[in-house]
């Protein structure tokens, strides 16, 4: 991860990403890759340290009991809002 995030970065001309968004942590095993002490946190919180990356944010598509149960603001450790919202009928645009 960190050779990923290290070559956006780069990309980017050296500027400090404002806002990283990590997208899909729509499973358990997802969840662990994120938890391991070498996984995509360790990475990130590593470049906050350095002062390249500010706000760290997540999404998810998986299961209220993933949402609820994982914690999920807690496991990766940024201030984060969960909202779930499930709709019965289509949303109208009205």
């Amino acid at each position: 991860m960190a050779a990923y995030l290290e070559d956006s970065y780069r990309r980017l001309g050296g500027q400090r990403i404002d806002c990283l968004a990590l997208h899909g942590l729509n499973t358990w095993e997802h969840l662990a890759w994120v938890q391991q002490p070498q996984g995509c946190m360790a990475a990130v919180r590593q470049a906050q340290a350095e002062g390249w990356i500010g706000h760290v944010g997540f999404s998810s598509h998986g299961s209220r009991s993933l949402i609820r149960g994982g914690d999920l603001d807690r496991a990766i450790r940024v201030p984060q809002s969960s909202l779930l919202l499930f709709f019965s009928a289509p949303c109208s645009p009205n």
